[in-house]
Protein backbone atom coordinates (compact mmCIF):
# COMPACT_ATOMS: atom_id res chain seq x y z
CA UNK A 1 0.00 0.00 0.00
CA UNK A 2 1.33 3.43 -0.96
CA UNK A 3 1.53 5.90 1.92
CA UNK A 4 0.39 9.38 0.98
CA UNK A 5 2.43 12.08 2.69
CA UNK A 6 0.84 15.47 3.30
CA UNK A 7 2.53 18.31 1.40
CA UNK A 8 5.13 20.10 3.49
CA UNK A 9 3.96 23.46 4.82
CA UNK A 10 6.53 26.09 3.90
CA UNK A 11 7.30 29.42 5.54
CA UNK A 12 5.64 31.10 2.56
CA UNK A 13 2.46 29.12 3.22
CA UNK A 14 2.48 30.18 6.86
CA UNK A 15 3.08 33.84 6.00
CA UNK A 16 0.22 33.78 3.51
CA UNK A 17 -2.12 32.01 5.91
CA UNK A 18 -1.29 34.31 8.82
CA UNK A 19 -1.90 37.52 6.91
CA UNK A 20 -5.02 36.15 5.23
CA UNK A 21 -6.47 35.24 8.63
CA UNK A 22 -5.64 38.59 10.24
CA UNK A 23 -6.71 40.78 7.36
CA UNK A 24 -9.91 38.89 6.58
CA UNK A 25 -11.04 39.13 10.20
CA UNK A 26 -10.20 42.84 10.39
CA UNK A 27 -11.99 43.51 7.11
CA UNK A 28 -15.04 41.47 8.09
CA UNK A 29 -15.44 43.37 11.37
CA UNK A 30 -14.58 46.78 9.92
CA UNK A 31 -16.93 46.84 6.92
CA UNK A 32 -20.72 47.21 7.22
CA UNK A 33 -22.45 43.86 7.59
CA UNK A 34 -26.15 43.15 7.96
CA UNK A 35 -27.63 45.59 10.46
CA UNK A 36 -24.19 46.74 11.61
CA UNK A 37 -23.26 49.98 9.81
CA UNK A 38 -20.09 50.85 11.73
CA UNK A 39 -16.93 48.89 12.54
CA UNK A 40 -16.82 46.77 15.66
CA UNK A 41 -14.91 48.39 18.51
CA UNK A 42 -12.19 45.74 18.21
CA UNK A 43 -11.63 46.32 14.48
CA UNK A 44 -11.65 50.11 14.80
CA UNK A 45 -9.18 50.05 17.68
CA UNK A 46 -6.89 47.47 16.05
CA UNK A 47 -6.68 49.30 12.73
CA UNK A 48 -6.07 52.60 14.55
CA UNK A 49 -3.20 51.01 16.47
CA UNK A 50 -1.68 49.56 13.29
CA UNK A 51 -1.76 53.00 11.65
CA UNK A 52 0.13 54.68 14.48
CA UNK A 53 3.62 55.89 13.50
CA UNK A 54 6.43 53.90 15.07
CA UNK A 55 7.74 57.02 16.76
CA UNK A 56 4.55 57.38 18.80
CA UNK A 57 4.95 56.31 22.42
CA UNK A 58 4.19 52.61 22.76
CA UNK A 59 3.26 52.20 19.09
CA UNK A 60 5.94 49.67 18.18
CA UNK A 61 5.13 47.38 21.11
CA UNK A 62 1.38 47.60 20.44
CA UNK A 63 1.83 46.78 16.77
CA UNK A 64 4.11 43.83 17.50
CA UNK A 65 1.54 42.51 20.01
CA UNK A 66 -1.06 42.45 17.22
CA UNK A 67 1.30 40.91 14.66
CA UNK A 68 2.64 38.22 16.98
CA UNK A 69 -0.78 37.21 18.32
CA UNK A 70 -1.47 34.89 15.35
CA UNK A 71 2.08 34.16 14.23
CA UNK A 72 3.00 30.44 14.15
CA UNK A 73 5.97 29.48 16.28
CA UNK A 74 7.91 28.50 13.14
CA UNK A 75 7.95 32.15 12.01
CA UNK A 76 8.94 33.74 15.31
CA UNK A 77 12.50 35.10 15.43
CA UNK A 78 15.10 33.66 17.77
CA UNK A 79 17.33 36.69 18.37
CA UNK A 80 17.12 40.46 18.92
CA UNK A 81 16.09 41.19 15.32
CA UNK A 82 12.75 40.45 13.63
CA UNK A 83 12.72 37.38 11.43
CA UNK A 84 12.04 37.82 7.71
CA UNK A 85 8.53 36.48 8.27
CA UNK A 86 7.83 38.77 11.23
CA UNK A 87 8.97 41.79 9.23
CA UNK A 88 6.84 40.81 6.22
CA UNK A 89 3.68 40.10 8.21
CA UNK A 90 4.02 43.32 10.17
CA UNK A 91 4.42 45.52 7.10
CA UNK A 92 1.57 43.79 5.27
CA UNK A 93 -0.98 44.26 8.07
CA UNK A 94 0.16 47.83 8.76
CA UNK A 95 -0.27 48.76 5.10
CA UNK A 96 -3.66 47.07 5.02
CA UNK A 97 -4.72 49.23 7.99
CA UNK A 98 -3.64 52.34 6.05
CA UNK A 99 -5.40 51.13 2.89
CA UNK A 100 -8.72 50.27 4.55
CA UNK A 101 -8.97 53.41 6.71
CA UNK A 102 -12.37 55.15 6.22
CA UNK A 103 -13.21 52.94 3.25
CA UNK A 104 -16.54 51.10 3.18
CA UNK A 105 -15.54 48.62 0.46
CA UNK A 106 -12.91 45.89 0.84
CA UNK A 107 -9.32 46.90 0.13
CA UNK A 108 -8.13 43.30 0.46
CA UNK A 109 -9.29 41.23 -2.52
CA UNK A 110 -7.77 37.78 -3.23
CA UNK A 111 -6.01 37.25 -6.54
CA UNK A 112 -5.22 40.95 -7.06
CA UNK A 113 -1.39 41.00 -7.25
CA UNK A 114 0.48 44.13 -6.21
CA UNK A 115 1.84 44.85 -9.69
CA UNK A 116 -1.61 44.68 -11.24
CA UNK A 117 -3.06 47.06 -8.66
CA UNK A 118 -0.25 49.57 -9.20
CA UNK A 119 -0.73 49.30 -12.97
CA UNK A 120 -4.42 50.15 -12.49
CA UNK A 121 -3.43 53.05 -10.23
CA UNK A 122 -0.99 54.48 -12.78
CA UNK A 123 -3.61 54.21 -15.53
CA UNK A 124 -6.34 55.80 -13.43
CA UNK A 125 -4.18 58.75 -12.37
CA UNK A 126 -2.89 59.11 -15.91
CA UNK A 127 -4.32 57.06 -18.75
CA UNK A 128 -3.93 53.52 -20.12
CA UNK A 129 -1.53 54.83 -22.78
CA UNK A 130 0.20 57.44 -20.57
CA UNK A 131 0.40 56.10 -17.00
CA UNK A 132 1.05 58.59 -14.22
CA UNK A 133 4.85 59.07 -13.99
CA UNK A 134 4.71 59.80 -10.26
CA UNK A 135 3.20 56.38 -9.59
CA UNK A 136 5.84 54.72 -11.77
CA UNK A 137 8.63 56.48 -9.89
CA UNK A 138 7.24 55.39 -6.54
CA UNK A 139 6.94 51.85 -7.86
CA UNK A 140 10.54 51.95 -9.05
CA UNK A 141 11.70 53.24 -5.68
CA UNK A 142 9.89 50.42 -3.86
CA UNK A 143 11.34 47.81 -6.21
CA UNK A 144 14.95 48.98 -6.09
CA UNK A 145 15.25 50.17 -2.47
CA UNK A 146 18.43 48.91 -0.82
CA UNK A 147 17.09 49.02 2.74
CA UNK A 148 13.91 47.72 4.38
CA UNK A 149 12.98 51.12 5.80
CA UNK A 150 13.25 52.79 2.39
CA UNK A 151 11.17 50.09 0.75
CA UNK A 152 8.57 50.39 3.52
CA UNK A 153 8.34 54.16 3.04
CA UNK A 154 7.94 53.79 -0.73
CA UNK A 155 5.26 51.13 -0.35
CA UNK A 156 3.43 53.27 2.20
CA UNK A 157 3.28 56.10 -0.33
CA UNK A 158 1.88 53.76 -2.99
CA UNK A 159 -0.74 52.34 -0.63
CA UNK A 160 -1.89 55.86 0.25
CA UNK A 161 -2.54 56.44 -3.46
CA UNK A 162 -4.29 53.07 -3.84
CA UNK A 163 -6.51 54.05 -0.93
CA UNK A 164 -7.35 57.42 -2.47
CA UNK A 165 -8.45 55.67 -5.68
CA UNK A 166 -10.09 52.75 -3.80
CA UNK A 167 -8.04 50.17 -5.71
CA UNK A 168 -7.70 46.93 -3.70
CA UNK A 169 -5.00 44.28 -3.67
CA UNK A 170 -4.30 40.84 -2.20
CA UNK A 171 -2.48 41.39 1.10
CA UNK A 172 -1.79 37.71 1.77
CA UNK A 173 -0.08 37.43 -1.61
CA UNK A 174 1.71 40.74 -0.99
CA UNK A 175 3.05 39.49 2.36
CA UNK A 176 4.68 36.54 0.60
CA UNK A 177 6.32 38.99 -1.82
CA UNK A 178 7.65 40.99 1.15
CA UNK A 179 9.00 37.82 2.73
CA UNK A 180 10.74 36.70 -0.45
CA UNK A 181 12.23 40.15 -1.15
CA UNK A 182 14.39 39.75 1.96
CA UNK A 183 15.97 36.61 0.59
CA UNK A 184 18.67 37.34 -1.98
CA UNK A 185 17.99 34.14 -3.92
CA UNK A 186 14.33 35.10 -4.45
CA UNK A 187 14.43 38.87 -4.80
CA UNK A 188 14.72 38.99 -8.58
CA UNK A 189 11.85 36.54 -8.97
CA UNK A 190 9.58 38.88 -7.00
CA UNK A 191 10.67 41.90 -9.03
CA UNK A 192 10.02 39.99 -12.25
CA UNK A 193 6.54 39.15 -10.97
CA UNK A 194 5.89 42.81 -10.13
CA UNK A 195 7.17 43.88 -13.55
CA UNK A 196 4.89 41.39 -15.29
CA UNK A 197 1.97 42.75 -13.30
CA UNK A 198 2.89 46.24 -14.48
CA UNK A 199 3.36 45.12 -18.09
CA UNK A 200 2.09 47.73 -20.48
CA UNK A 201 2.88 50.67 -18.22
CA UNK A 202 5.47 52.96 -19.83
CA UNK A 203 8.86 52.62 -18.13
CA UNK A 204 8.28 49.12 -16.76
CA UNK A 205 9.01 46.03 -18.83
CA UNK A 206 9.94 42.42 -18.20
CA UNK A 207 13.39 43.04 -19.68
CA UNK A 208 16.39 43.59 -17.38
CA UNK A 209 17.20 47.18 -16.44
CA UNK A 210 20.66 48.72 -16.34
CA UNK A 211 21.29 47.09 -12.96
CA UNK A 212 20.29 43.63 -14.21
CA UNK A 213 17.04 43.62 -12.27
CA UNK A 214 13.96 42.73 -14.31
CA UNK A 215 11.88 45.63 -15.43
CA UNK A 216 13.54 48.46 -13.50
CA UNK A 217 16.12 50.98 -14.63
CA UNK A 218 17.87 52.25 -11.50
CA UNK A 219 19.87 54.77 -13.50
CA UNK A 220 16.66 56.78 -13.85
CA UNK A 221 16.34 59.57 -11.30
CA UNK A 222 13.74 58.40 -8.74
CA UNK A 223 13.94 61.55 -6.59
CA UNK A 224 11.18 63.53 -8.31
CA UNK A 225 7.54 62.72 -7.61
CA UNK A 226 5.77 65.12 -9.93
Amino acid sequence: MTIQHAPRTTARDLVRRTVATQVQRLQREYLPSGTRTVPTSWAAATLATLRRPDGTAGASLAIWNIVLSDLPDELVGRDDQPSDAERAVRLAVVLYAVHQHSRTVPMHIPDRPFGQSVRDLAARRGSPTEPDPGVLRRFQRAATADAWERRSDALHAIVQLLRSEQIPMDYADFAVDLYRLQRSSERNSVLLRWARGMRGATGVTSEPGSDGLPGFDTEADPSSDS
